[in-house]
């Protein structure tokens, strides 16, 4: 009998070497887009995004910093293991309009084509919503196939990109989804 997957908020004290212990961050990249006027340009750049050690109580770091603020932070587990993660900005940004930030959507490796990151983006929708913001922000990964899932999601070309992110945002693509 196949196991559902779990989904459910990740607490303060879960953020510890265990949950990320075999959560797969690999993604090879062979072509990425980047942001022109009108749209994005495909180009050719590949590379290869892995996490070691470091990266891993890095990011639990960064989690554990956006818990105390109140942030929600969702996981997808099989059996007790973290396979998918989002983390939603609590907050309100922009002068236009006002964007929820969806920080971090990541599936690990092992799990990803089913179905965990489009039920978490969703939640991020929910959750946006009783935030009560007009749009996510998000800023993709500049791959083909990132990007291509969030255009499956209902994404599009961000209009405004926020400032905090203005910076991270140089090598992704800034998009959203008007909520």
């Amino acid at each position: 009998m196949k196991k559902e997957i779990e989904y459910r908020e990740i607490k303060l004290d879960e953020c510890n070497e265990k949950l990320l212990k075999n959560f797969i961050r690999y993604q090879k990249i062979e072509k990425s887009l980047k942001p022109v006027e009108g749209g994005y340009e495909e180009i050719n750049k590949s590379y290869v995004i892995d996490w070691d050690e470091t990266d891993r109580k890095n990011f639990l770091q960064f989690f554990k910093e956006r818990l105390m603020y109140g942030n929600v932070f969702v996981g997808a587990f099989n059996r007790g293991e973290l396979k998918g993660l989002m983390l939603l900005e609590n907050k309100m940004y922009g002068e236009k309009s006002r964007y929820i930030n969806l920080c971090k959507l990541y599936v690990s490796n092992d799990f990803r084509g089913r179905g965990i990151g489009k039920k978490l983006f969703n939640i991020a929708l929910e959750e946006s919503k009783k935030l009560d913001g007009e749009k996510m922000f998000i800023s993709a990964g500049s791959s083909v196939d990132t990007m291509k899932f969030y255009e499956r999601q209902g994404c599009v070309k961000a209009l405004e990109v926020i400032k905090e992110y203005e910076y991270e945002c140089i090598p992704d693509c800034p998009i959203e989804i008007t909520l």
